[in-house]
């Protein structure tokens, strides 16, 4: 586990690691049987399975209970579940504080009295399919045990955004008997699916198992404002603002009438910001709005980065972390290239250059290489970036056919860019602003560059890990071309989403491909053995070295590129 892992989500696996071990005991004859069938396909990857074994753990072992109530009853003393809410010299002030002490779990886990639960699966591991794996072992459940009110019967997915809705499709088309046995195909065929893409979507849910996905600003409960001006406003108001208002209290009485309603909640960070204002408090609203008419069975929140401020989210029960997705074969190996300062011209030649070396247009499972350049706005794309890469790739002899741009002034180019990930794709160069980031699942994607510094910090760890996703017999490896700035911003973010760094990565150098090899005749190959000589090098006296950098002029000298990256040590650790 990692170091920044909470206590009591170390605790819960160790729990579910020792009920693993001993056979997974005190289960339904339909959750054996599905267990049992997932792992003989062996379609899911690994924390996909252990994540969905914990799930069924809290449910089905100790009773759907709230997170608040577990985290209590995996603590042996009061002391020790002090220790792991708050800092050491905090916690000796509040042994005995009984007040104190439910102030502070209050604060941490909430109020609310439904099961919430974080799974923590960094990008790429599979969340999409395990969202759907553990609705469909819900809805199998609840089928044949009706009055098990543990069980959910019908289910709202709340994305932040319409890329997510488009990317969360994959629910309703993945094959599913990889993951249930063909005896309940019966129960499947009463799914029914509604995607609320946009606000004028009605939402009309028929009995139990509907499936409800919607971007959370499209359902959210409207705050309204006592200001008498607005009063009058709404009463003679845009005749067209009173009827979405009416579909959205529509879709809200739809919902509310849901029986065995269980929310899941995706990028679910989101909903645990820094603080909990605008959207992020609305999600929370809506959903603690939902309970009040429909108990909810529980609420299962999934991301990729659990923490907030460098600090675990309270309610994580499983975590699967980047470095582990490298590790177990899931994601690319990646190299991190930070480029120094640099003039953009020079930089989109360098990055260029590399590319068209290490990728070229060698197909990867019949796809097309490709690299996004992310800039920080429109003005800056079509100005700057986008004049500047046509000069480099006709002074190269490569068409600007290749090049796509998307943005909100671009929407004409939505469908090539849904199409990317495709044989029929041509495109190999993709100008990006606010697009691409979280869901974006684009597997030939082996390139990003990031030269001007995005509006949002996290921006710049979404837009780099966007290429990680593994694709063929993933021995291609992921590049990430920086300036200094943006190479500082990742830095800080993988160390506060991922206890990692840019330089902890770099410190190791595994040049390896794993291939086939097919010996047809007997033979003796003498293997040369190669010897490295390290010779020490002297310190010298840093005070003793003055620099003017008044004088400096960095356009005189070769650009200085450091490189690192995310590898395997020859422990198969990253």
């Amino acid at each position: 586990l990692n170091a920044m892992d909470s206590l009591f989500l170390q605790n819960i696996q160790k729990q579910v690691a020792e009920w693993r071990a001993s056979g997974c005991k005190g289960l339904y004859r339909e959750t054996e049987n599905i267990l049992s069938h997932i792992k003989r396909v062996a379609f899911l990857h690994e924390p996909q399975i252990e994540a969905l074994e914990t799930y069924i753990y809290l449910k089905e072992v100790l009773g759907n209970k709230h997170t608040l109530e577990i985290f209590r009853s995996s603590f042996l003393d009061e002391k020790e579940m002090l220790l792991a809410l708050v800092p050491k010299e905090q916690a000796f002030d509040l042994i005995g504080n009984k007040e104190k002490i439910q102030e502070v779990l209050n604060d941490k886990f909430g109020t609310s009295d439904y099961a919430n639960q974080v799974y923590a699966l960094t990008m790429g591991s599979g969340k999409t399919i395990l969202m759907a794996v553990m609705m469909l072992y819900d809805f199998v459940l609840s089928f044949y045990h009706q009055d098990d009110e543990r069980f959910a019967k019908n289910a709202l997915v709340f994305a932040p955004d319409t890329t997510i809705i488009e990317s969360l499709k994959e629910i309703k088309t993945f094959d599913y008997s990889r993951v249930l046995p063909k005896e309940y195909e019966n129960i499947l065929l009463n799914i029914k699916y509604h995607y609320l893409e946009s606000p004028e979507t009605a939402l009309a849910p028929n009995g139990n198992y509907n499936v409800i996905v919607s971007n959370s600003q499209k359902i959210i409960l409207k705050t309204r404002n006592g200001n008498g001006n607005n009063a009058t406003a709404r009463l003679f108001g845009d005749k067209g603002e009173l009827e979405k208002r009416e579909v959205e209290n529509m879709r809200l009485q739809a919902i509310r009438q849901l029986g065995s309603l269980q929310i899941f909640v995706d990028e679910a960070h989101h909903s645990y910001g820094k603080t909990l204002e605008g959207d992020l408090k609305k999600t929370r609203q809506t959903i603690d709005y939902l309970h009040k008419y429909t108990p909810l069975v529980s609420v299962v929140n999934l991301t990729g980065t659990p923490y907030v401020d460098n600090k675990m989210i309270s309610d994580v029960v499983y975590h699967f972390g980047l470095k582990q997705g490298i590790e177990k074969g899931i994601l690319k190996k990646v190299n991190i290239l930070d480029y120094g300062v640099v003039r953009s011209q020079k930089f989109i030649e360098e990055v260029v250059d590399v590319f068209i070396s290490e990728y070229g247009t060698k197909r990867l499972e019949g796809r097309l290489p490709k690299i996004a350049f992310y800039a920080s706005n429109i003005n800056d794309l079509r100005t700057d970036l986008k004049p500047k890469l046509e000069r480099v790739l006709a002074e190269r002899g490569i068409s600007p056919d290749t090049i796509l741009e998307y943005h909100t002034e671009a929407e004409d180019n939505k469908e090539d860019f849904k199409m990317l990930d495709t044989a029929e794709s041509k495109k190999q160069f993709i100008l990006l602003v606010g697009k691409g980031t979280e869901g974006w699942n684009c597997r030939s994607l082996v390139s990003v560059a990031l030269y001007k510094k995005p509006k949002s910090t996290i921006l710049v760890l979404q837009s780099t890990t966007r290429c990680l996703r593994s694709i063929g017999d993933n021995s291609t490896r992921a590049s990430v071309f920086l300036s200094k700035e943006t190479a500082t911003i990742l830095d800080k973010e993988l160390k506060n989403n991922f206890a990692s760094s840019i330089s902890e990565l770099n410190s190791q150098d595994q040049k390896m491909v794993e291939h086939t090899l097919e010996v047809e005749k007997r033979k003796t190959i003498k293997v040369k053995k190669m010897f490295k000589e390290i010779l020490a090098v002297q310190e010298a006296n840093a005070g003793s070295i003055k620099i003017d950098w008044k004088k400096w002029k960095p356009e005189q000298y070769q650009s200085f590129v450091s490189e690192g990256g995310i590898f395997l040590g020859d422990d198969g650790e990253a």
